[in-house]
């Protein structure tokens, strides 16, 4: 009985020490982690990504296939978190651009954890499936001198694993001028019937509204009606559903309540689509979500063809960056 309380008072110890001042990351189980490079071709600074992934959705500045990271790398990533990163998650900086994001996935390709840092403010952010701690902002406790060390083992990590960090845009922006392992060439038509499974049942603007994944970047779709004459004279009408920001838009068959949709733009990572494709997916996940594909590796356009259904997958720096849908469902 004597071993037993010992042993149990010993596992107390081990997960109040774990909850007062340590950090298991991640948190949860995965198969592989990928790198990725984001915020680097803003058009506006107000543009940018604070995660790499969360909630479902894929940063729309997110570039490249990803860099497949070896497990030794990973182990030393983690250990460099094990006492604790909240003054990190506040940040050492006042600002906030994240240029590097971790993504690890399942064993089925889902994400399930995301780490995002930017090294140029020493501030770093996570997403899990798994719940995280909250950051303290009190700052009592805060280790500042420990988190600078933190931020200059995890930055030596990466530059040891020849992973590239620099000071600004500019000089990003020059590396994947020369880098390319960025580029995307060619088109790749397919055709296949069972696109019109998937899409020629309705899709309603409620079940549309059900695509829209929230985060921090999400955008807002707006309902409206609109009217179209033609050269005859001739009234229509119908429904639209159009985002707050961007170019992303849905189209409806007509202005009744139970209008179907007809044509689609979508050019932001928030809307995740029937067959679980989103803006901000790499060139070989979208390829891999087709299920049957056949064609060059790295296309700047994927038209996806069946006989009502028409879908194009829109693709810069080997990540999705807009995808347009037609659909005849007469």
């Amino acid at each position: 009985m004597n071993m037993k309380l010992t042993l149990l008072s010993l596992s107390i110890l081990i997960t109040l020490s774990s909850l007062a001042g340590g950090f298991r990351w991640p948190n949860v189980k995965y198969s592989n982690a990928k790198l990725y490079l984001m915020n680097i071709t803003l058009d506006k600074p107000s543009d940018f990504d604070w995660h790499i992934y969360e909630n479902g959705v894929y940063a729309t500045s997110k570039i490249g296939s990803g860099i497949e990271l070896e497990q030794d790398f990973l182990d030393d990533f983690h250990k460099s978190m094990v006492k604790g990163v909240n003054e990190l998650r506040i940040g050492l900086g006042k600002c906030y651009m994240p240029r590097h994001g971790i993504i690890y996935y399942d064993d089925k390709g889902k994400p399930v954890a995301a780490f995002t840092a930017c090294f140029e403010c020493d501030k770093i952010s996570f997403w899990s499936t798994g719940e995280l701690p909250r950051v303290d902002y009190e700052g009592v406790k805060n280790d500042w001198p420990k988190a600078e060390k933190q931020m200059e083992q995890i930055e030596k990590l990466f530059k040891d694993a020849e992973i590239p960090i620099y000071n600004n845009k500019a000089e990003y922006q020059q590396f994947l001028l020369e880098n390319k392992d960025f580029e995307n060439q060619g088109e790749v038509t397919i055709n296949s019937t069972s696109i019109d499974e998937k899409y020629t049942v309705g899709f309603t603007q409620s079940q549309v509204k059900s695509w829209l994944k929230m985060s921090k970047r999400s955008i807002q779709l707006r309902e409206s009606h609109e009217t179209e004459i033609t050269a005859g004279g001739q009234e229509y009408h119908f429904r639209t559903l159009e985002a707050n920001k961007g170019t992303t838009y849905f189209l409806f068959s007509s202005s009744e309540s139970d209008a179907t949709l007809v044509e689609a733009e979508i050019a932001h990572g928030s809307i995740l689509l029937p067959h679980g494709v989103s803006v901000g997916m790499s060139v070989e996940d979208v390829q891999a979500s087709l299920g049957v594909y056949d064609g060059i590796s790295n296309p700047e356009k994927i038209i996806l063809k069946g006989e009502k259904v028409q879908v194009e997958y829109f693709f810069n720096k080997r990540s999705l960056v807009k995808i347009k849908m037609t659909l005849s469902l007469n």
